[in-house]
This record gives structure tokens, sequence and C-alpha cells, in this order.
């Protein structure tokens, strides 16, 4: 028998066991972020007023529900696509591709609950919507990589090296950007509204540099987004909103700032992503070769020491992009005020790490210094973190150490629920068909002996499935394979274990016995 007929005797959830994982990634994500985001609370009372202290107080919260965004999808994806077990039939790029959405979408609701309670206005389809738009717009490239691991892992020859160059090219596309056409095709991005055209226009007209577009995207957070590589500008649902005209304008002519930077730095910071994507569809490959996986993690290394690098540039190319403003910085500044008291984002975050200079400064260095004095960074939390961490050591550590444990034949096994997992084998399904036994599951259990008999011709499983099956009173098919193989003229120590049982063996009778592993 094929593996397939192996895995088709199989209850349907133990076949795809993987997909109950992924459905309870959705709940476990919300549930986790939410704890996260609960145990970061700051000490102090959060004030009604002025904005700057009261994003300055939620800040512990709202920094660890950005963080469970970024690193809970990424890690149980990587964990659920490690658990399978021997009989799993579900393909694993199906897995990751439900994953990582799904894990996205249950932090994103656990926020949207903590800035609902800090009275920010915002429903449930809001929060998926907006967070599908920016799956697809900014996130599609990290998605496409890990689905299209899992699919070159699963090739080999030619067709593995058509898979990886196409997905390697979908990665790049992606990455510059082009999953903005994908989310407009499905109604997650729009065409600007009036207002926006107008602003649009007078921005283009100032600066002198026309963009390909100036769309709208669904999402409900306040924010701009230059794409220098296809030329064109997102603006947020909610910023449109909430912009006066002149406000809008001078936003977008810093943002075409962005789209007019130089060749070096459009290039690196394409490169980053798309070298990392890269990394990941290229791991199946370079696994199995010790030097290639060793060269390959140097290089992951080293994007990492790239990325810190660029961060530094990012400052630099905000200040070049505030240029574009001309005379006109003020009226910036108070938008930059209106977006930042939107998306509760302190004005002194006091953070190294920053990609955008801070709020105070940078309103004091365009010539509109705030009407309030310099407030404190927001206290630091590690209760949080320390929430996420624990709440991805403990699944990765399931679903990792039994990796390591050499697979063996055990009758100890006792039901289907042993070999769902990382770190079964196919030789623990001989307990499964021991455990049948016991349930009075006889002709289930015969047709699994003999469906791993045919597939697993090591001395060990014969004696296995022959000593089980003679136990479960299949005598006749006990004895055919103990010829077969010529089990009992071997000097195994499982000799007399089998011959035991033979002896006792009666069509019609079970004698199932507790047997030491």
């Amino acid at each position: 028998m094929t593996g397939e007929d192996l895995s088709s005797l199989m209850p349907f959830w133990v076949r795809h066991f993987p997909i109950l994982l992924v459905l309870a990634a959705l709940p476990f994500s919300f549930l986790v972020t939410a704890l996260a985001i609960r145990v970061s609370r700051s000490r102090e009372p959060v004030p009604a007023e002025p904005w700057y202290a009261r994003a300055r107080a939620l800040w512990p919260q709202m920094f660890v529900a950005r963080q469970a965004q970024l690193v809970l999808p990424i890690l149980l994806t990587l964990v659920i696509s490690l658990v399978r077990g021997p009989v799993t039939a579900t393909p694993t790029a199906l897995v990751v591709a439900l994953t990582f959405p799904l894990a996205l979408l249950g932090t994103a609701l656990a926020t949207r609950a903590f800035l609902v309670s800090a009275g920010v206005r915002r429903s449930a389809g809001e929060q998926i919507r907006g967070t599908l738009a920016w799956l697809l717009v900014m996130q599609l490239a990290l998605w496409l990589a890990f689905t299209g691991a899992c699919v070159v892992a699963a090739l080999q020859g030619t067709p593995r090296v058509v898979a990886l160059s196409a997905l390697m090219a979908g990665a790049a596309a992606a990455a510059a950007g082009m999953g903005t056409y994908v989310a407009h095709a499905v109604g997650l991005v729009s065409k600007a509204r009036p207002s926006l055209v107008a602003a649009a226009e007078a921005a283009a007209a100032a600066s002198g540099h026309h963009p390909r577009f100036v769309w709208e995207i669904d999402v409900p957070m306040a924010n701009a987004l230059a794409l220098p590589w296809i030329q064109g500008v997102l603006v947020t649902r909610r910023l449109a909103e909430m912009a006066a005209p002149d406000e809008m304008e001078a936003i977008l002519r810093h943002e075409l700032g962005h789209l007019r930077e130089p060749w070096a730095i459009r290039t690196a910071r394409l490169a980053l992503p798309v070298v990392g994507c890269w990394t990941l569809l290229l791991s199946p490959v370079v696994a199995r070769d010790w030097v290639d996986l060793g060269l390959t993690l140097g290089w992951a290394l080293a994007l990492v020491v790239v990325a810190l690098l660029l961060r530094r540039f990012a400052l630099r190319m905000e200040h070049r992009a505030d240029q574009e403003l001309g005379e006109d910085h003020a009226t910036y500044a108070r938008a930059l005020e209106k977006l930042y008291a939107e998306n509760l984002v302190p004005a002194v975050i006091g953070s190294r790490r920053l990609t955008h200079p801070e709020l105070y400064d940078r309103m004091r260095a365009a010539g509109h210094p705030p009407s309030w004095p310099r407030p404190d960074p927001p206290r630091r939390s590690i209760a949080g973190r320390v929430v996420l961490m624990l709440a991805l050591v403990v699944p990765a550590e399931v679903a990792l150490l039994p990796i390591f444990v050499p697979p063996r034949v055990t009758l100890n096994v006792r039901s289907e629920w042993d070999v769902v997992g990382a770190g079964a084998s196919r030789g623990h399904l001989f307990g499964v068909a021991r455990g049948w036994l016991q349930a009075n599951r006889r002709e289930e259990s015969r047709a699994l002996l003999l469906a791993l008999a045919g597939e697993d011709t090591s001395e060990l499983a014969g004696f296995s499935a022959a000593g089980i099956l003679a136990e479960g009173g299949f005598c006749q098919d006990a004895r055919h394979l103990t010829d077969e193989r010529g089990l009992l003229r071997t000097d195994s120590e499982w000799r007399g274990w089998l011959q035991e049982r033979l002896d006792d063996c009666s069509d019609g009778r079970v004698f199932v016995r507790e047997t030491p592993e």
C-alpha cells in the first residue's frame, strides 16, 4: 500500500489535524495579544486630555500590540507548519497560507478591542478590511515567501527550479508594492475622493513631480505611504476623512519627496525585504547541506545588520522629504500633530530605533513649536513582551522537541492523538492499531497493520504487525506474514514474543495484552 492509502485509513481529523491548529490561530493570537496588552497597562492614570499625555500613558499597550502584530503571525506560522504527524494529508503550503492571515487578524481584532476601550471608534469590519488591505500591500512578499518555501520543499528537479524562479520574481514584485494592484482589484484600495484628487493635483503642481496614482487604502488608522518603485502614494481612509485640504496637500508633498529619493536608497529599501524573502524561499533547497545552510544563516544575520544601518538613512530621508514643503512647514506640522493624536502615538517616544524623527522635535524644526512643554518618554513595560515570548516558547517546544527524538516502533501508543503531531513516526501507528483492537475496532486495525507491513519491510515492523495480528485473532494473516518474512528464523529479541502470540492465537478470540515498550 502507498502512504496515501495508509493516510486514508485514519480519521479525517487525524489526516487534517494541522487545519484544526490553523483555525485555532485566530482565537489564540487574539487571546495572547489581549493578555499582553492588559499586563502592559501603565500604573499611571490615563487622562482624557491633552492628547499627548493620553498617548504617553497608553503607549506601553499600543507598543506591545504592534509587536504582537509583527511577531505572532510569523512565529505561529512556523510552529503550526511543523506540527505534522506521519499520516498528515494537508499540504504544508495550505497550512502556512491560512495561518499567517488568520493569526494577523487575531492580533488586529485584539488591538481593535483595546483601541475601542481607549475611546477610539473602530468597528470590527473596519479592522478586518484594514488588516487584509495591509496584508496585500505591505506583507504580501512575506506571506508569499512563507507559502512558497513550502511549495519549493515539496518539488524536485525542473519543477522546483521553475517554481522557485516564479516565486522569487513574485516576491520582488510584491516587495516593490505590486500588491497595491491586487488590493485595488478586490476593492480594498480605491480611487481617491474628489477632495484628495484636488490636494494631489496641488501637491504635484507645487513640487513639480506627478505620481502615477494617489489612491485611498481602506485602513482605519491615519497614515500616508509612498511607493517609490511604482511611483504611487496611498492615503488611508481615516486620514482622508480628517485632514483639511491644505494639510492633505502638505502631507502629499512630503510623500512625493519620498518618490524622488536617490536610486541607491530606493534600491536598499527594496533589497532588504526582497533578499529576506529569497532567503526564505531558498531555505528548503539548502537545508540538507550544512555548508549551504550555514552560509544562508550567515546571510540572514547580515540582513539584520543592514536593516539596523538602514534605519539611519531612513531618518535622513524623512528630513529630505520635508524639504519638499518649501516654506510651508507649519501646515505640515499641524497635520502631523493631528495624525499622531489620532493614532495615539506619543510626541516623544524616546527610542533609538525610530525611523521617523520625534514629533516634538519635528514641529520645532518646522518653525511651528508646540504650545505645550516637551513631554517625558513613555514608561517601558516588559510584561507584555514576556507574555508574547512565553505564548510562543511553549507551543514551539511542543512542536520542536519531539522532532529530535529518534523515530521508533512503540506499542504503548494509546490513540490517534499520539500520532497527530511532530516527532511521531509511522512506527507509532502500530500502537494505534493495538489500541483499536482494545476498542473492538478489529477490521480497521487489521487494515492498518497490513498497510504498515506492506509499507515498512523492516524486521521490527514485521514482528510488530504479525504479533498484533495474532493478538487480534487474525491467525492466518499473522502466520502468512511470519512465514513470508521468515521472522521465526531470526535471532531477534522479539522472536519469543511473537512465538507466544502465534501459539495462543485462535480465530475469533482477542488476546490484546499489555506489552512493555
